[in-house]
């Protein structure tokens, strides 16, 4: 069957709640450690582009002392959030996403987000292959930013961005809809992310998908990623 509505996992009751309305509200609670507050920015801006690619609208707010810059935020990709509309009672949002905090219980949906341990991070990384470890991540579990993590990912995210500026080349082509469907299906079964890239692995290693279909699907779901996976397009090969 088709999916057609994100669902997430309640932390307080381990049910599904399925968020189909025209528009989506997030509330963040980021808590005290930065890195496993952008954590939780990360996941709220998945959410709000799988919901923005459904064509429905998302609205993600905060609360508390911001303790992620904006800059911080531009680098990961991730949207600033929008203003806190005056008629919406912070305590009644679809999903709250946080660290471990208690929710009201007006709240349809608590997320909760495992703490990130940064342990001899490579200088200089890339932000967005931080993130890509991320996806990768549950977003339930615990995850450590090692040197070597970081650099499985940044070498991941270069040939997936090698591999997209080759096929830009290469006549263009609608991607296979049942591969489209595939990744948005484990995006919105409670953020499968990591199915969701293996999924995209899989097209683009089989040879009866064209190239022009593979440039197509990967810049589709980089609505969704934000990897900048169109980055090396036009630039000259080293």
């Amino acid at each position: 069957m088709t999916a057609r509505v994100l669902r997430l996992v309640d932390a307080r009751t381990g049910g599904v709640t399925s968020l189909g309305s025209p528009v989506t509200r997030l509330l963040i609670e980021p808590g005290a450690d930065r890195v496993t507050a952008l954590r939780a920015h990360v996941v709220a801006d998945v959410v709000r582009r799988v919901v923005e690619v459904r064509k429905r609208r998302a609205v993600v707010t905060t609360r508390g002392v911001a303790v992620v810059a904006a800059q911080d935020l531009l680098a990961w990709n991730i949207a600033p959030p929008d203003a806190d509309p005056d008629d919406v009672d912070p305590s009644a949002r679809d999903v709250v996403i946080g660290v471990g905090t208690d929710i009201d219980q007006r709240t349809r949906c608590a997320v909760t987000v495992g703490p990130v341990r940064v342990a001899d991070p490579a200088a200089g990384a890339d932000p967005l292959a931080a993130r890509l470890v991320l996806l990768e991540t549950n977003h339930r579990d615990a995850v450590e930013l090692s040197a070597g993590a970081l650099s499985a990912a940044a070498d991941r995210l270069a040939d997936m961005r090698r591999r997209v500026a080759a096929w830009a080349d290469r006549p263009s082509s609608a991607p296979p809809p049942d591969v489209v469907e595939r990744f948005l299906t484990a995006v919105e079964d409670d953020l499968d992310l990591a199915t969701a890239l293996g999924v995209l692995d899989a097209a683009a290693g089989d040879p009866a998908v064209p190239d022009g279909a593979k440039f197509e699907l990967l810049a589709y779901a980089d609505r969704v990623l934000a990897l900048d996976l169109a980055r090396d397009i036009g630039r000259a090969s080293s």
